[in-house]
């Protein structure tokens, strides 16, 4: 097993709902300039209260990353962490606000596809309705999540013994949609809105052609089968594996992973 640097250049910023459009269209030029850097990450969370971008570069590097300009002129209401070089572990504080302290009811819903401006748009679009419509929901936090991925980062997946995943290697983004609320009695509701978002953006995708059926598992819901989007040759390499080395165990995987996004307590 190989091991990485744990230092990376980070930077955490907050936005307005008023610019999110602007935020979508950088995206799309990031999309872009990962295709030639591998070092690069990010995380874009959209919600009512706004925007949060955090951005990560594998390189104790002084100044910002080339593949972040297009974000660099949109004005961000606040900095929650200051570009600079940080461990894994100090990082980890600053994404925890993703999560909503207090809250009992939670839940995630995902899809992928290329890279596709329609495909955002179409997801905000639906997200704020879906949340105006929830409005009377306690406590309801409804987020987008893009994370996006290059190609070069699943190429290079061959050369180290190949992708359980079934991923094609093309530029694309691994969206959620993430839910958080207070009353487990309107988890129905919520359900079917995060299921409304996330059908707009698959019906998006399949129209303009940018669709991928992988479906990431941690950030699955209940009802999907992540499994069973890897293909099915993977399905059987993983079976094989398993009966080999933890016979008892497949069951348990697979019921595990099939609700691996979603608690309610």
């Amino acid at each position: 097993m190989k091991t990485v640097p744990a230092k990376v250049w980070s930077e955490a910023k907050l936005y307005a709902p008023s610019v999110t459009s602007e935020l979508l269209q950088a995206l799309m030029k990031h999309h872009e300039a990962i295709e030639s850097d591998e070092k690069s990450s990010l995380l874009l969370t959209c919600n009512n209260q706004g925007s949060a971008l955090v951005s990560f570069y594998c390189d104790a590097v002084d100044k910002l990353p080339a593949v972040f300009e297009p974000f660099e002129h949109i004005p961000a209401t606040s900095q929650s962490l200051p570009r600079g070089v940080y461990s894994t572990y100090e990082l980890l504080g600053v994404i925890e606000y993703l999560a909503v302290p207090g809250h009992v009811c939670h839940n995630f819903r995902t899809m992928s596809s290329q890279p596709s401006l329609e495909v955002y748009e179409t997801a905000e679009r639906v997200r704020v309705e879906q949340s105006d419509l929830l409005s009377d929901v306690e406590g309801l936090r409804i987020n987008n999540v893009i994370q996006p991925m290059s190609s070069i980062g699943i190429k290079q997946s061959r050369k180290v013994g190949g992708n359980p995943l079934g991923l094609e290697e093309v530029g694309q983004q691994w969206f959620l949609v993430m839910a958080d609320w207070n009353n487990p009695a309107d988890g129905d509701r919520v359900r079917q809105a995060m299921r409304h978002i996330v059908d707009a953006a698959e019906a998006t995708a399949k129209a303009n052609g940018t669709y991928i059926p992988c479906q990431y598992c941690n950030y699955a819901s209940p009802d999907q089968d992540p499994l069973a989007s890897y293909g099915a040759e993977n399905m059987e390499r993983l079976k094989d594996i398993a009966s080999k080395y933890d016979p008892d165990g497949w069951d348990l995987l697979n019921d595990l992973t099939m609700g691996v996004g979603s608690y309610a307590i």
